[in-house]
């Protein structure tokens, strides 16, 4: 929970009970759907529309704690604006398995419509509200970019609960149009080794160098993920386990590039993707763009 200290004149962290936090972990109907679905499409090998999630967690993609201190470290002016922006920007960096489902896609664009306006609320109170005002939208925002579906997916409980604050890093797996992420993928292939997904490359690039805890390496070398997959060797203990010598391709040009508004571009291209996929699928008309045209 974000409060102001009087005393300090700062912004800061607290310890406090977080209902937000009991809802995810108690999601069902539509929003679980979506997410079981989202995980199939990565992983069919491993999960399908039907699939039980009894004895798996909700994992965050960025931890509660790493969004908190950078909404903390934007209000006590460590952060500047942009930099706040493109932080957020890489938290709703969508997965083309976000696109194709449409459950995932209206839930995911509801949320990123809900941040935007969660951003300029924080920001104007932030330069004309009360330091209550602040932390109060604050807290509101930090809700939203906690348990947005960009950000949550089913995997290994004992393995979530190992990895705490650093990065659930994801790997790219299925059918994709992604150019950039084609590219990675055949280079991966000529290396033999896996591919982070999209959303997990934006997230290193951008919030490696800012996050406090980073990506969950092991001592021995290796990468803790605690989605399920046929690629990744499991301990011991049966947490899944990347092993060293396959540490996932990264790609490096896979990033988000903000720019000094309440939107960043990385949004502006997931809600243009969004409106395109509503059209290709028949539920909205667009005047510039013929509705006869062959599909």
């Amino acid at each position: 929970m974000i409060t102001f200290n009087v005393g300090t004149g700062n912004f800061e962290r607290v310890s406090a009970p977080r209902p937000f936090e009991a809802d995810v972990r108690g999601i069902t109907g539509g929003y679980a759907s979506a997410l079981v679905s989202t995980n199939s499409l990565y992983s069919p090998s491993d999960f399908t529309a039907s699939v039980s999630t009894t004895g798996m967690d909700l994992c965050h993609h960025l931890s509660f704690g790493d969004i908190e201190e950078m909404v903390v470290d934007y209000l006590n002016g460590v952060l500047s604006m942009n930099q706040f922006l493109v932080l957020v920007g890489a938290i709703f960096r969508p997965s083309w398995a976000n696109l194709f489902y449409p459950q995932t896609l209206l839930k995911l664009t509801v949320q990123w419509a809900l941040s935007v306006s969660r951003r300029i609320h924080l920001i104007r109170r932030h330069h004309y509200g009360t330091p209550v005002q602040t932390a109060h939208a604050a807290n509101q925002l930090v809700q939203v970019l906690n348990n947005t579906v960009a950000n949550l997916r089913y995997g290994h409980r004992s393995t979530n609960r190992s990895i705490q604050g650093h990065f659930d890093l994801r790997l790219q797996r299925g059918a994709n149009i992604d150019p950039l992420m084609l590219i990675t993928l055949f280079y991966g292939w000529y290396v033999d080794r896996p591919v982070f997904s999209a959303e997990s490359s934006a997230l290193l690039n951008d919030w490696e160098n800012y996050a406090r805890t980073g990506i969950p390496a092991l001592p021995g070398g290796g990468l803790k993920l605690s989605e399920s997959s046929t690629a990744v060797a499991l301990t011991g203990s049966g947490n899944p386990v990347m092993g060293a010598a396959r540490m996932p391709v990264r790609e490096v040009y896979r990033r988000t590039f903000g720019v000094p508004a309440p939107v960043s571009v990385d949004s502006l291209l997931l809600i243009l993707g969004a409106i395109f996929m509503a059209w290709w699928f028949g539920f909205i008309s667009l005047p510039f763009l013929r509705d006869d045209f062959s599909r």
